[in-house]
């Protein structure tokens, strides 16, 4: 944890407001811990200063050379830049899914690095609007966070549908076309209960735009999808959706509802079965790690969810790879 002194918090405010390449604030950042810089670089990816971020997590990998999710975001970061409005070329298409018309605005030049509209997001929309009993159960009145937005169409489609608050959240640099998917698809009342947040997977806490109506880092659901594409970000994907789910009422807490394409390409191959030696769907890498997170009780001491299993409530055909419909809870 972060000390709390005063001059603690002076130096962060400090070293977060200033040129990090001035000598006197390099001195100081020296004298800084790990957990403070990082706490910097969360900070600069919430305000949407990559440049800045970049260089805290650098940083802070080299107060703590062995510190693996800081590892793996310093490599991350190799790839990002901040967008700035407009780009030049948004293309434009209509998805109509049951009684929703959503108008998706997608990237064709990669300026915003999200592209286009994976299948996993309509997929996901459209079981739900299979059965009202769903709707019930996973949307109408619920606050719900979803990790990796993408273009906004699974959030504003909970919105539409009867959530009570939508928090989406993503990568700085995709926030902007994000938000314009959100202002694009609503209005009045349902975009009044949306909101939009900088986040980077490996935290344990939610950036301080991105609390919860219920207060904190509390949700009463977890929604992402096509999430598990990268072996070497699901473990960051894993300490911040472990930290969401042992945060959530033990009482009304429904877990997480993801929809993730069953493709087995990562490799090493994600292994299991009764022997361990059957290859697995990729996202089962994600419930690996979610057990070993429950295993380690990392919220030991607080109330809550102590422990998590996971169901494939549905595997919905499509191309290139069919995609499961998954309930952590």
């Amino acid at each position: 944890m972060l000390a709390s002194s005063l001059a603690t918090r002076v130096l962060l405010t400090t070293l977060l407001a200033g040129n990090i390449h001035h000598p006197a604030l390099l001195q100081q950042m020296k004298a800084a811990t790990h957990a403070e810089i990082f706490a910097l670089g969360r900070e600069a990816m919430r305000q949407g200063n990559v440049e800045k971020a970049r260089e805290f997590f650098k940083r802070a990998l080299e107060a703590d050379p062995n510190h693996e999710a800081t590892r793996l975001i310093v490599e991350k970061f190799g790839g990002l830049t901040k967008v700035s409005e407009p780009v030049s070329e948004i293309d434009q298409t209509m998805h109509k899914l049951g009684p929703l018309e959503l108008t998706v605005l997608s990237d064709t030049t990669l300026a915003y690095r999200c592209g286009g509209l994976w299948a996993s997001a309509p997929v996901l929309v459209s079981w739900l609007l299979e059965t009202d009993d769903r709707l019930d159960q996973y949307v109408r009145g619920l606050h719900v966070i979803e990790l990796g937005a993408g273009l906004g169409l699974v959030g504003t489609s909970f919105a539409k549908l009867g959530a009570a608050s939508v928090m989406l959240t993503d990568l700085p640099q995709q926030l902007p076309l994000l938000r314009r998917n959100v202002d694009t698809n609503l209005a009045g009342d349902e975009d009044n209960c949306v909101a939009v947040s900088a986040l980077a997977w490996g935290s344990a806490a939610l950036p301080s735009d991105a609390t919860s109506p219920m207060g904190g880092d509390a949700f009463d659901l977890i929604v992402a999808t096509d999430v598990a594409y990268d072996a070497e970000l699901v473990p960051l994907l894993a300490a911040t959706m472990a930290s969401l789910l042992f945060r959530q009422p033990a009482q009304t807490g429904l877990g997480a509802l993801l929809a993730l394409p069953r493709r087995s390409e990562f490799q090493p191959p994600v292994l299991g079965g009764p022997d361990g030696t059957s290859v697995l769907p990729d996202w089962e890498m994600l419930t690996q790690l979610l057990t070993a997170n429950a295993e380690q009780s990392p919220m030991d001491g607080e109330e809550g969810r102590t422990s998590f299993s996971a169901e494939i409530l549905a595997t919905v055909p499509s191309e290139p790879h069919p995609i499961d419909i998954v309930h952590i809870c």
